[in-house]
C-alpha cells in the first residue's frame, strides 16, 4: 500500500552535532537551538502489507527465549557452585 511521509532534512549548527545531517519524520529545529530546517519532502512509499498482531507475538517469543536463555545461565552458574561447594566439602 502506497503512503505518503513528510521528511524533514535537518543540519546540526552548533555543538558536537554542528554539519550532522539527519532525515527524520519530524522538523527537529522545533525542538532543539541546535539544529536548522534544510528542507522538506514528500516522500511517496509502496509499504509493504504486515499483520501487527503477529509482529507482536513474534516479539513476545523472541522477549521469552531471551528471558530464558539468561535464566538458564544463572542457574547454571548456581548449580557450578553448589557443585563446588560440594566438592569442597567432601575433601576435607
Amino acid at each position: 500500500m502506497k503512503q505518503t511521509f513528510t521528511l524533514y532534512i535537518c543540519v546540526g549548527v552548533a555543538g558536537y552535532q554542528a554539519g550532522h545531517v539527519s532525515v527524520l519524520d519530524f522538523d527537529r529545529s522545533t525542538v532543539s537551538n541546535e539544529y536548522q530546517l534544510l528542507s522538506a519532502v514528500d516522500v511517496e512509499i509502496d509499504v509493504p502489507e504486515y499483520d501487527i498482531v503477529q509482529m507482536e507475538l513474534d516479539g513476545i517469543d523472541t522477549q521469552i527465549a531471551r528471558i530464558r536463555a539468561d535464566a538458564q545461565v544463572k542457574v547454571n552458574n548456581l548449580t557450578q557452585r553448589k557443585q563446588e561447594l560440594l566438592a569442597i566439602g567432601h575433601d576435607e
